[in-house]
């Protein structure tokens, strides 16, 4: 019996890199694992397609969820509201703490473990070749 919930987690380490396996770990959790199980081989695959050519912001398990029945990626709380800001007298330190925080080889080491891009046709070649084998 084909493990869905690996083969979700494979093909989002796929997509988003080392930024998915910092977030979920190296294998899914009880709660994806549960999860996942509830969802269709279809709402799988169009969850998985939903989020190629995404590179940044790995989703979280809700996230997945919502999008693999048919919602629009985007942040949990809502995409359409705004996020909050900071209040004016607050000084933005964000930029400078990012550029101070990465020393050349940090900047290195990241290129070196960014994804590799799959055309979309390839990788949609992958999922229905995986969710076929999940089927039978």
């Amino acid at each position: 019996m084909i493990d869905v919930a690996g083969v979700v987690f494979t093909e989002l380490r796929t997509i988003f890199g080392p930024a998915f396996t910092l977030e979920h770990g190296e294998q899914p959790s009880a709660m994806w694992r549960a999860a996942i199980a509830r969802l269709t081989v279809a709402e799988v695959e169009l969850g998985i397609q939903a989020f190629l050519g995404q590179t940044t912001d790995p989703p979280n398990l809700t996230q997945f969820v919502h999008v693999c029945r048919g919602g629009t990626p985007g942040r949990y709380f809502d995409a359409r509201s705004p996020l909050p800001t900071a209040p004016p007298s607050a000084p933005d330190v964000t930029e400078q703490v990012q550029t101070s925080a990465l020393d050349p080889d940090d900047t290195r080491r990241a290129r070196l473990h960014a994804p590799v891009p799959l055309s979309r046709e390839r990788a949609l070649e992958r999922i229905r070749g995986t969710l076929r084998l999940a089927r039978d």
